[in-house]
């Protein structure tokens, strides 16, 4: 995007999609194959993005964020995609507005920032949480699954011994 699109600045972002859980990457690996993507496509800002959370390290968590020589970057899955460019611009228009414009009330900014990372470190904390959940109610119906065939064995047992004892039947 150039100064005079929607956005009002100059930015080009770089996007890297990830697709396997295999292996989390975490900050430091992230940040260096952002760096190399960025200084390789000339961009001031770029995205990690992978399929899931299950892909990002935890010093990532659902959503993390970072800086390099060439500028800013963001790491998430893509259900936070539409926040990681929205951060992206938000933060390259603050650099370009301090540089040019001492008025700015950095301050406020900065309270509102912080409160957008509190957050998003809060959704990281609910989705791990969740994904806690999610285990143990699949070990909890795993068991129920167990009882469940326990009992139809039982009825079955049950009903060959009254067999057995009423030849009538």
């Amino acid at each position: 995007l150039t100064s005079n699109s929607v956005v009002g600045i100059d930015i080009t972002i770089i996007l890297e999609a990830r697709n396997r859980e295999s292996q989390r990457w975490g900050r430091t690996k992230i940040s260096r194959h952002l760096e190399s993507a960025m200084a390789r496509y000339e961009a001031n800002c770029a995205i990690f993005l992978s399929h899931s959370n299950r892909g990002l390290g935890k010093d990532i968590g659902d959503f993390g964020q970072g800086e390099c020589q060439y500028g800013f970057w963001v790491a998430t899955h893509h259900d936070m995609i539409n926040i990681a460019i929205q951060v992206l611009i938000l933060r390259q228009q603050l650099t370009s507005q301090q540089t040019f414009n001492s008025q700015i009330d950095g301050t406020a900014i900065e309270f509102q920032v912080q409160q957008i990372e509190s957050s998003l470190k809060h959704i990281t904390q609910i989705n791990t949480y969740l994904t806690e959940t999610e285990k143990n109610s699949e070990g909890i119906r795993e068991q129920a699954k167990a009882l469940r065939k326990e009992i139809r064995s039982s009825l079955e047992r049950i009903t060959q011994a009254i067999s057995k004892s009423n030849p009538q039947a």
